[in-house]
């Protein structure tokens, strides 16, 4: 089997909107994280519509607060939300610095007559 991610992501992602459950909304910059008391209420989208020196420009369109009960942030651990995180949270106990990691799993269910071999939580072709 050959899965683009890309494509399953967005498959995933349309299954859940379709649900009325949950909003995705890929590629919307975001400015800050909307505090309220001792977490976190939303955030807010980037103004778009703004010239170089940042000032608003023709099509101006101030963004908007984006509030929910859960909000899941993937802006990475430099940018402008998670900085704002750090800043008003702090790291947590005994971590001196950020370390960050990225991965992916997948589970995947392989007929026992395959040629797919498994060991140690990978699976592999052997090819003789």
């Amino acid at each position: 089997m050959v899965l683009s991610i890309g494509q399953f992501n967005q498959w995933v992602g349309s299954q859940l909107m379709e649900s009325g459950l949950v909003q995705i909304w890929p590629g919307t910059p975001v400015s800050a994280p909307i505090f309220s008391g001792s977490g976190i209420e939303g955030l807010r989208q980037t103004d778009q519509g703004v010239s170089g020196a940042g000032e608003p420009d023709e099509g101006f369109m101030q963004g908007m607060d984006v509030c929910a009960r859960l909000t899941v942030v993937g802006d990475g651990p430099l940018g402008a939300v998670s900085r704002a995180i750090d800043e008003r949270e702090g790291l947590p106990e005994g971590h001196a610095r950020r370390e960050w990691a990225l991965g992916m799993k997948f589970v995947i269910e392989v007929p026992e007559d395959s040629p797919l071999k498994t060991g140690n939580g990978v699976a592999y072709l052997r090819i003789p």
